[in-house]
């Protein structure tokens, strides 16, 4: 009788650690598919308009990219009804309080496999610098799985860039960040950082 309390005692504290384990890896898989689709899209963009740029494609327009011809779309959220598709408020990773976050200024869309998305297109007289040769088209929030749960920034909710030579980035400029700076600032509330962790971590959640 010992043995099998000591057994449940310590399967009560693992199951749910496993859980979580599983559940992030869950999320992270959604997060990798849905940026792997973006870049598909982007080359697919750049070769049937016939350009290395994608101020020449559906990317230099948020109403043109965030269609049914380029996404498997479920729902357009537009003004009041934005929620429908996304949370007013997320919560911080390091201490669960709850925060506004930039996908609620927008119109998001939800994806038939419920992730939900925004893409802001960066105005002509602010282009973010990436490097010498190339710059910040556009910005992505993405919860990737909607409206359920957990809702929290870095668990299920990420912000990821992509220039206009069409490359997916997690910051404005290619100056070098070390991976625990990231971790930092995305317990911090900092999505881009959450998603920069992750691809630097192999697609898993360093956090």
């Amino acid at each position: 009788m010992v043995a099998l309390g000591i057994i449940g005692a310590i399967a009560a504290l693992s199951i749910p650690s496993l859980l979580n384990s599983i559940n992030n890896r869950l999320l992270t898989t959604k997060l990798k598919n849905f940026v792997t689709s973006v870049q598909q899209l982007a080359n697919e963009q750049m070769v049937s308009h016939k350009t290395r740029n994608l101020r020449n494609t559906d990317f230099a327009s948020s109403t043109q990219l965030l269609s049914s011809n380029n996404f498997d779309i479920a729902m357009f959220c537009k003004g009041t009804d934005k929620y429908k598709c996304i949370e007013k408020q997320y919560r911080q990773l390091h201490d669960m309080k709850p925060m506004g976050v930039n996908a609620t200024s927008y119109n998001p869309v939800l994806l038939k496999n419920g992730v939900a998305f925004t893409y802001t297109v960066y105005s002509s007289t602010y282009t973010p610098k990436y490097s010498d040769d190339d710059a910040i088209m556009g910005w992505f929030e993405v919860d990737v799985n909607g409206k359920d749960a957990p809702n929290v920034i870095g668990r299920d909710y990420f912000s990821f860039g992509i220039t206009i030579k069409g490359k997916i980035v997690d910051s404005t400029t290619n100056t070098p960040v070390d991976l625990e700076t990231k971790i930092s600032k995305c317990k911090n509330h900092n999505g881009i950082a959450c998603f920069g962790a992750i691809v630097d971590s192999g697609w898993k959640m360093p956090y």
